[in-house]
């Protein structure tokens, strides 16, 4: 099989995690393989430009945006930054998609792309916003099999009717501008070929939901693979890590959401007058340095600043206790049986619901939840005295389903099935963890 010869996997990447979710599969699909990773991030910063994509896996990336964004992109997410203007806007902008789901720019621009590469199969995190189902559109357009993957937790899949956006959708599509593409905008409601759930859980969800996709599977989080390796570390005194989220400076939550950052800090400077620990702030790569100066100053003593381009995996390789409000690192540090402290956001402060069923998801999983700096104290000095994992494995395993670093085959093997027989012949001996992996869960369901 030449270069040229090789199948073609596309996929869409973005800022964010969804693009080491992508790369980890796209390295796993091995050099048999041709990857075409495309650029559709729509996020735009303050300086008036996207948000930077950190693809680290073959290919080289296509930019279907272009590098500057349109005034329009600059319009949306200048008006979008004030919290209290956000739900009016989700509604204005259901109502646009409902009426043009898709961009004709981007979608011309994607059906040239994929024709040229001659892509066969589409890899996605994302279905809903424009510019995804706009290469969607025109990979259906095209047969290609596309693939969603849920690449994390917390997915918020629950069915919004929006009648009045769903009718004109339908008037919409009678007079021919509506692109036969569905109204609905529910996470994995495009309608794909397969659609790789994180759990059995979340399955039953996508169901219940009414997401139809032509096969379903559960197959973990790929992102999560390199915990099952990790081992804790050894440290000659404890260590906490406060995961930092810049929700405050992303508009995700109202001002009034500084009253439980500023009961997190004073919380743990209290604790250290008990305890001997070490203190952490992990940064995050939208940083508000503001944000953070004003915690650091409510702090007693020294506070060491970890970079936020400092792999996850080594910051909770370091922790004994992570602390935070609703960040994934929270449960990936229960994954590895580092306890955790939540300090949650109350709901009031959530313009939108879905970001505050992220933080309702903590609130009731059992974990310890401090409304105030004396409740802080309480459960830090308790999780540092037990040393263990105390979020309930039962709630761990429907939010991020098996655990024994094989997500990323699993998926790699799910792109296998979508190609022609004769490409898989000719890949198969390029993958050989996934085809073992493929081969012994086929064993196991012949004799169950």
């Amino acid at each position: 099989m030449t270069a040229d010869d090789r199948p073609a996997v596309a996929l869409l990447v973005v800022a964010g995690s969804a693009a080491s979710t992508l790369a980890r599969i796209a390295e796993a699909l091995g050099p048999a393989v041709r990857i075409v990773p495309i650029d559709v991030e729509a996020l735009v910063q303050d300086a008036g430009r996207r948000d930077r994509v950190r693809y680290a896996g073959p290919g080289e990336i296509a930019d279907l945006m272009g590098a500057q964004p349109g005034m329009v992109s600059r319009l949306v997410t200048a008006l979008r930054r004030p919290p209290f203007l956000r739900p009016l806007l989700d509604e204005v902008f259901a109502l646009v998609r409902a009426i043009r789901p898709v961009a004709p720019t981007y979608r011309r621009r994607a059906a040239e792309l994929l024709r040229r590469e001659r892509v066969a199969v589409l890899l996605t995190c994302n279905d809903v916003n424009t510019a995804t189902r706009s290469v969607l559109a025109a990979a259906r357009d095209q047969g290609i099999a596309t693939v969603l993957v849920q690449e994390g937790a917390f997915c918020t899949i629950t069915r919004r009717r929006r009648r009045w956006a769903e009718r004109a959708g339908r008037l919409a599509r009678r007079v021919g501008i509506g692109h036969g593409l569905p109204v609905d905008d529910t996470y994995g409601a495009f309608g794909h070929d397969l659609l790789l759930a994180a759990s059995d859980d979340y399955a039953r969800r996508f169901a219940a939901a009414g997401v139809r996709a032509t096969e379903v599977r559960a197959i973990g989080i790929p992102r999560f693979d390199p915990l099952a390796m990790l081992s804790p570390a050894l440290r000659a005194r404890p260590t906490v890590v406060y995961v930092f989220q810049p929700f405050l400076r992303q508009g995700r939550v109202t001002a009034g959401a500084m009253a439980s950052l500023e009961a997190l800090v004073d919380g743990v400077a209290e604790a250290r007058r008990r305890v001997n620990f070490d203190f952490a702030i992990k940064l995050h790569p939208r940083e508000d340095e503001a944000t953070i100066a004003h915690l650091a100053a409510r702090l007693c003593a020294g506070v060491t600043l970890l970079s936020a381009e400092m792999p996850m995996t080594q910051v909770l390789r370091a922790a004994d206790v992570v602390i935070g409000h609703y960040s994934t690192a929270l449960l990936e540090a229960a994954i590895l049986d580092v306890p955790v402290v939540c300090v949650p956001i109350p709901a009031r402060y959530f313009p939108e619901t879905e970001e505050a069923a992220k933080q309702q998801w903590f609130a009731v999983s059992g974990l310890p939840c401090a409304t105030d700096a004396a409740d802080v104290v309480r459960d830090l000095v308790a999780a540092l005295r037990q040393r263990r994992r105390n979020l309930p494995l039962a709630r761990l395993d429907a939010e991020v389903g098996p655990l024994d670093g094989r997500a990323t085959d699993r998926a790699a093997v799910a792109v296998l099935s979508l190609l022609p027989v004769s490409d898989c012949d000719q890949m198969r001996r390029h993958l050989p963890r996934a085809a073992a992996v493929e081969r012994a869960e086929m064993l196991v369901k012949q004799r169950g």
